[in-house]
């Protein structure tokens, strides 16, 4: 028992020395992770931090600019505004200087307009009358040629019919001249169409008396021809 307990004291000592070293091992293990873990995490805190300033540097150079930007498009926005606020003004001038010139000009168009009217309706009444005179004129004119006309036309008219019978008369003289030559021709061809008649007969005649002398007859005299 002595030695158990000898034994197991031992035992029970070399356990809480290898319990002791043990635990000091884990410790120091650790340790050592948690400063490895302390340095990464100081690592990335830092490069956190470095992301997190320049981040904020450049928003800081964003915001100026945009305040810059602001600024500027609100000065330009501005000067843009006085600019057509003075273009406005001056069309505004040259629209009532430009009403003015122009009621000026339809002034002076309408005087003259009226001139020009009173000039036509002047020269429109002076042609008027030299239209009528020379309208009047021409009716004389006309009737006098007219007068003429008639008077020539009864002279035509006089001279024709008598030249008309004069042909009328002639006409008929040469109608009976005609008739008559005509008469003597038609007399001339029937005699002579009644000599032709006899000639043949006779022509006939002689053949016969000849054919009959040829067949031994004696050939009988025929009649002198004409």
């Amino acid at each position: 028992m002595l030695r158990l307990e000898q034994t197991l004291e031992a035992e029970i000592g070399r356990r809480v020395e290898a319990h002791k070293a043990q635990q000091s091992t884990l410790e120091m293990q650790l340790q050592s992770s948690q400063d490895k873990l302390e340095a990464s995490f100081l690592e990335r805190y830092d490069h956190l931090h470095s992301t997190i300033d320049a981040l904020g540097d450049r928003m800081a150079t964003v915001e100026k600019d945009f305040t810059q930007s602001r600024e500027r498009y609100i000065r330009d926005m501005e000067e843009r505004s006085d600019q057509v606020t003075k273009e406005v003004a001056n069309l505004g001038l040259d629209y009532e200087a430009e009403v003015q010139d122009r009621f000026a000009r339809e002034a002076v168009l309408t005087d003259k307009i009226c001139d020009i009217e009173v000039k036509t309706d002047d020269k429109i009444g002076r042609q008027t009358q030299m239209c009528t005179d020379k309208y009047n004129l021409l009716f004389e004119d006309f009737e006098a040629s007219k007068r003429v006309r008639e008077e020539a036309a009864k002279r035509f008219q006089a001279c024709a019919t008598a030249e008309l019978g004069s042909v009328n008369e002639g006409l008929a003289r040469e109608a009976l001249t005609r008739q008559k030559s005509d008469d003597d021709i038609v007399t001339a061809l029937n005699h002579y169409t009644k000599s032709l008649q006899d000639a043949l007969q006779m022509v006939s005649q002689q053949r016969l008396t000849a054919a009959s002398h040829l067949a031994g007859g004696p050939m009988p005299a025929g009649p002198d021809l004409p």
